[in-house]
Parts: structure tokens; C-alpha cells; sequence
């Protein structure tokens, strides 16, 4: 997993909810909830995002 989240470039901590896509990228929740409001993609690889997530704590 990425120790940042590309979109906000913060560090993941224990606290933050993580999303894994299916092209295997991670985010903040909250930033990829943000990013995925205007748009269908990973912000990463551009790979077109199905319905289905992944949620993760980063314990």
C-alpha cells in the first residue's frame, strides 16, 4: 500500500479509513469520496472505477 494519499498527499494514519480501488491504489475515504464526486477514475492510473470499494482501516 502507499504510505500517502495522492490526492491530499497526507500520510495514511490508524485513525483515517482507507479506500483500495481495484487497480490496487489507496486513498483517504474522504478525499476519494471528494474526487470521485466530479469524476470515474482512479487519480493515479485512470483506470475507470466500478461500484465497488474496498474500505480499510490502516492498522
Amino acid at each position: 500500500m502507499n504510505e500517502n494519499c495522492s490526492i491530499c498527499l497526507e500520510e495514511f494514519t490508524d485513525e483515517i479509513f482507507i479506500c483500495e480501488l481495484e487497480c490496487r491504489h489507496c486513498y483517504h475515504f474522504e478525499c476519494l469520496d471528494t474526487w470521485l464526486a466530479l469524476r470515474t477514475s482512479c487519480p493515479i492510473c485512470q483506470t475507470n472505477i466500478s461500484t465497488t470499494l474496498q474500505v480499510t482501516s490502516s492498522q
